[in-house]
């Protein structure tokens, strides 16, 4: 009995050593190797989805397989290539416009808001005495001029970012050719690349590897595929709304930007727009801040009701748990931290679930 607790817990330390050194060489890929690598995994991700359209094709056409997937990457390509191209010159060229007169609209919003808290607050300043009443004045004075400084910089600073990238055009049309030209050859020798790479893994370690494919594929790209899906019909809604309803300017890159927001976990788009209505009440512009509030009502409605239709059974994580995923993704990997870890935990998760793994009770 003793004998066989201690091989329990040697496997079990044995196991967890694999799996930390899995992740580990996963770490060190992810944050210095994967955007080196990047069109190659794009070229692979483009070349998965797309085999099931060739073998359709190539049964149903006389055209040879690799035919088949020439024609259909060659049509992928144009219209992905395309819209990006589109979307960002647009993105590009409103971003570019909207930072150059924020600071002008920070200048002029900053001392509006003020006076709107002191004219909120107006009742307590008055049963102050006038020496506190104006301490209080001029610690609100301090911090818009600091908040106002903050902003004017921080768009200083993307504006300058957003010009910084025009000098890496080169590479970026760099990685694209190469991006396009390895969606190619890994389309048409899918098969090949997939057996290569099955041959170099262990077997005793290829039903592990088997499993977690499995369970990406049928878990983590479909609950994936179904919040892009809600965030293309919140910019949908975002833009619509943004543009006829409140009538702002720059209505479809606030979309983007609320839209991405409002994916994230924990996070949604009242992150953005119950500030935003907050403060053109404050400001005094009554109508402005309704029509925020009912957008942002009507959104979060059709949000409820499409979200379990179109995601199912949840499959992810409890908020704090996504909460501390996200926080150390962000801390180690950056942004794209951010989407990796959860991503990975849930993958984890699932196996734990499935008795594939033992990492805790």
């Amino acid at each position: 009995m003793q004998l066989q607790k201690v091989e329990k817990r040697r496997a079990f330390l044995i196991n967890a050593a694999y799996f930390a050194l899995l992740i580990a060489a996963a770490f060190l890929a992810i944050k210095y190797l994967f955007f080196w690598i990047m069109p190659f995994v794009i070229g692979f991700g483009v070349a998965f989805v797309l085999q099931r359209p060739i073998v359709w094709m190539s049964q149903r056409t006389r055209l040879s397989r690799r035919m088949a997937a020439v024609l259909l990457v060659s049509i992928t390509m144009v219209l992905l290539v395309s819209g990006l191209l589109l979307a960002g010159y647009q993105v590009y060229a409103e971003l570019g416009s909207l930072l150059k007169r924020l600071p002008e609209m920070i200048q002029s919003a900053v001392p509006s808001i003020t006076k709107g808290i002191e004219d909120a607050f107006s009742g307590l300043t008055s049963a102050l005495s006038p020496q506190s009443a104006q301490e209080l004045a001029s610690m609100l004075e301090e911090a818009a001029a600091s908040l106002q400084s903050q902003l004017i910089s921080l768009c200083g600073a993307m504006l300058s970012w957003l010009g910084h990238g025009v000098t890496r055009l080169p590479s970026f049309l760099i990685s694209l050719l190469v991006t396009i030209i390895a969606t190619f050859f890994l389309s048409m020798d899918y098969r090949k690349v997939v057996d290569f790479i099955r041959r170099q893994i262990p077997k005793r370690h290829q039903a592990l590897v088997t499993t977690i494919k499995e369970t990406f594929v049928s878990t983590i790209l479909r609950v994936l595929r179904a919040y892009l899906i809600i965030m293309l019909i919140t910019f949908g809604e975002l833009s619509l709304l943004l543009t006829f309803w409140v009538q702002v300017d720059y209505a479809i890159i606030l979309a983007g930007v609320i839209a991405l927001v409002d994916i994230l976990p924990i996070l949604g788009c009242g992150t953005v727009l119950i500030p935003w209505a907050v403060i053109a009440a404050i400001l005094g512009d009554w109508m402005l801040a309704f029509k925020i509030a009912t957008a942002y009502g009507l959104i979060t409605i059709i949000r409820n009701v499409i979200e379990p239709k179109i995601v199912g059974q949840q499959i992810g994580l409890h908020p704090l748990v996504t909460l501390f995923c996200m926080y150390f993704g962000l801390q180690v990997l950056g942004v794209m931290g951010m989407f990796l870890v959860p991503v990975t935990v849930i993958l984890i998760k699932k196996m734990q679930d499935s008795g594939q793994i033992r990492l805790w009770k």
